[in-house]
């Protein structure tokens, strides 16, 4: 069993819709990340659901990109994983 401490919530409201992006390696640096997260939160208001983000506290380039849309850390949480083998 592995653990993840410190998984950030960042939300604009409460849990709703989320979105995961990972831009390759060849593309960072372009801000495309940054410019889906501004598109995912115009669409979430838009249809009337609330926009929702998390990842690992260690993810420095996710907050960035989170904080950027207009996200703030609203929880924090532990999740783990483990095998079922």
């Amino acid at each position: 069993m592995s653990l993840y401490d410190n998984v950030k919530g960042l939300s604009l409201h409460s849990m709703g819709h989320c979105i995961d992006i990972e831009t390759s390696e060849a593309h960072r640096g372009n801000k495309l990340a940054q410019k889906l997260a501004h598109y995912f939160v115009k669409d979430c208001l838009v249809q009337g659901s609330t926009p929702y983000w998390d990842c690992m506290d260690s993810n420095k380039p996710s907050i960035a990109v989170a904080e950027n849309a207009g996200f703030n850390n609203v929880f924090n949480y532990v999740g783990y994983e483990f095998s079922f083998n």
